[in-house]
């Protein structure tokens, strides 16, 4: 498979997966009636714009200096290995999620320590695309470090490590707006604790 159908691939995953998904989810989403108004899909800028742009572009850009930089020895163990790491800060932000006693109630997660199915879905893809990005960011490095100094792999990958570097950290300054904008400290707690720096199943 050429690099650039690697890349394709890994943005559309990334963004069907994700958003896509969730949008199902939002289209059939019907509130309780006579309860509290709850903050939706789209009152969350990390989830429009963060899982709808911000980490398909981050997760085509890295699969795309991961496709063009060459192997190294350790590679497949040094991937796996930061995959594993990611999958479980993953799963620590879940947990800690669920064991908040006051969270900011939304359509995914209406009352303390209870997740909808969105909120359940959004959780198992958080845990897998921590796995990815964390074993993506780590296997480029490492390939990028064990690569010949000024070879021409390296300068084909800078843009790209750079758009990736820039994705996830506005898709960061996201979490902090809505953070601000919705008094829940747990989402930027979360998103600086995985590498993957994902939203919640709220987002």
């Amino acid at each position: 498979m050429t690099p650039l159908r690697r890349t394709v691939l890994a943005g559309a995953a990334m963004w069907l997966c994700g958003f896509g998904a969730l949008l199902v989810f939002w289209s059939r989403w019907e509130p309780l009636a006579g309860g509290p108004p709850l903050l939706g899909l789209f009152d969350f800028l990390s989830a429009t714009w963060g899982d709808g742009l911000l980490l398909p572009v981050a997760a085509a850009a890295l699969t795309h200096s991961h496709a063009v930089l060459p192997p190294a020895r350790r590679d497949v163990a040094v991937t796996g290995l930061a995959a594993a790491a990611g999958a479980l800060a993953g799963v620590s932000t879940q947990v800690q999620w669920l064991r908040d006693d006051n969270p900011v109630p939304n359509w995914t997660f209406p009352a303390p320590h209870q997740f909808t199915a969105a909120g359940w879905y959004h959780a198992v893809f958080l845990v897998a695309a921590c796995a990815a990005f964390g074993g993506l960011w780590v296997a480029v490095l490492y390939r990028y470090g064990t690569s010949r100094f000024r070879s021409r792999e390296r300068r084909r990958v800078v843009p790209a490590l750079a758009l990736a570097a820039l994705a996830q950290l506005c898709f960061l300054a996201l979490l902090a707006a809505d953070d601000r904008r919705t008094n829940d400290a747990s989402m930027v707690t979360a998103g600086w604790a995985s590498p993957a720096s994902l939203p919640g199943p709220s987002s």
